[in-house]
């Protein structure tokens, strides 16, 4: 298993734990595949269990953030629902960029007052 893989595991895992009610870590994680979105984004997507008996759910670790949606994995639309997913994170970091741009703009207006 690659490098890269054992840190996209390893980032879900920890994305899991953070965002579940009871941090309530993974039963089980597993590799799915690996692409590239148009705009040269990496994606790797997984598919993991929160229980022995559970459904496997997609998640994802990428350029743009890791994540999952607690959906059902299926293996024959996990691409287009990662490239949604990455989609998200990418509307996320252009908010957070924007609040950063107009608190600093309001730290230098708020400076420049004498």
């Amino acid at each position: 298993m690659s490098e890269d893989i054992k840190e996209a595991i390893n980032s879900l895992e920890k994305w899991v734990i953070s965002s579940s009610e009871k941090n309530k870590k993974p039963k089980k994680i597993e590799y799915s595949s690996t692409f590239f979105t148009d705009d040269g984004i990496k994606c790797i997507t997984m598919k993991f269990k929160m229980g022995l008996f559970g459904d496997w759910l997609l998640g994802i670790s990428s350029d743009a953030g890791t994540m999952s949606e607690m959906k059902p994995f299926n293996k024959d639309t996990e691409v287009e629902e990662a490239k949604q997913m990455i989609l998200k994170l990418k509307n996320i970091w252009n908010d957070v960029s924007k609040m950063e741009v107009t608190e600093d703009k309001d730290d230098n207006f708020l400076n420049n007052i004498k």
